[in-house]
């Protein structure tokens, strides 16, 4: 499947149950016992294909399921997934209207991808063809819109950035490396004063110009010396506090003087740092465009819908439990004239 069929894999379970639909039905009646829950420009939308959109939901939500034992819940869920099949069906009748050169070609692709996903190759291949043809026609009109990969306005990046950047903000950091000579604080004076005199000999070699890689893995005690006694980034707060006191003095490249903590005697070198807060606009970009382009697709998408919707003809049959307005059952949907 190539990656352009990719846009639709939500609206994929709608089409695949849209499929196989008759050109037209009578208002309110059945075809073979299927009953007309909408007409969308005189094309049909079947109750049995409503409700397993409304099952799969409390399948998906058992806690939210032992909510909707009332009928208006439920009605409320119908409708709601009746809607989203519409929707569809727009996008499908508006994206037929395109003329698509390698139509066939791309079914041809989208059938072998079912064919490959068990639970799609069940439905039949009849109703895989009519799926496909849906899914091509409806991607094509993504492309045709631009609604698949909208570009993100500077401006909206710029916006988002200065009202969220402090949310991302990091504490100051050091990248160190350094060698330990381990002695406890408890040690007797002799090994203390071996342990000193090796790390004081460390730091001599370093000074000389010797390199640090080298002497980490020829004295420090410490698990990083096989790899040159490098700690990698470290935040402020998570070293003991002699060494942090240090280390946030120094500039990149400095070596620092004997510390002494808990675990014995330390050498270590600064390698760069960070100042901490947040961090510059071009280091989130490709972040927040990512994250913005699925807002500004959505916000796209439903506007189409709003016009597609008010060049259509929709007619609701979707039964309800109880009488009400029929403003209310046609929730969102555009007056007829």
């Amino acid at each position: 499947m190539t990656k352009k069929h990719k846009i639709l894999s939500l609206l994929l379970f709608f089409a695949l149950l849209l499929a196989g639909a008759p050109a037209a039905a009578t208002p309110g009646s059945t075809n073979d016992a299927r009953e007309v829950a909408a007409l969308v420009n005189g094309v049909p939308i079947y109750l049995d294909q409503v409700e397993p959109l409304v099952e799969g939901q409390l399948r998906r939500n058992p806690n939210f399921a032992q909510q909707a034992r009332g009928d208006e819940l439920l009605d409320s869920l119908r409708l709601r997934a009746l809607n989203e099949l519409i929707n569809v069906e727009l996008l499908y009748q508006a994206g037929s209207r395109l003329q698509v050169a390698d139509a066939d070609e791309q079914i041809a692709q989208v059938i072998e991808y079912y064919r490959d996903n068990a639970s799609i190759a069940a439905l039949g291949e009849e109703q895989m063809q009519t799926a496909a043809r849906r899914q091509v026609y409806i991607n094509a009109y993504y492309v045709h819109r631009n609604l698949g990969n909208p570009e993100v306005p500077e401006e909206l990046i710029r916006a988002f950035y200065e009202k969220n950047k402090e949310d991302f903000s990091v504490p100051p950091q050091v990248e160190v490396r350094h060698i330990l000579a381990e002695v406890a604080r408890d040690g007797d004076a002799d090994t203390e004063a071996a342990a000193r005199k090796r790390i004081e000999e460390a730091r001599a070699r370093l000074l000389s110009g010797e390199p640090f890689s080298e002497i980490a893995q020829d004295l420090s005690d410490c698990g990083s010396a096989p790899g040159g006694g490098e700690l990698g980034s470290v935040q402020k707060g998570f070293m003991p506090k002699e060494f942090e006191e240090v280390a946030f003095a120094l500039t990149p490249g400095e070596i620092s003087p004997v510390v002494r903590t808990d675990f014995g005697f330390h050498v270590f070198e600064i390698l760069s740092r960070n100042a901490g807060g947040p961090p510059a606009l071009e280091e989130m970009r490709d972040f927040f465009t990512t994250y913005l382009q699925k807002q500004v697709r959505e916000e796209r998408l439903e506007a189409e819908l709003a016009t597609l919707r008010e060049q259509a003809r929709i007619e609701i049959f979707l039964a309800q439990s109880e009488p009400r307005p029929r403003s209310t059952v046609l929730d969102r949907r555009p007056r007829q004239p």
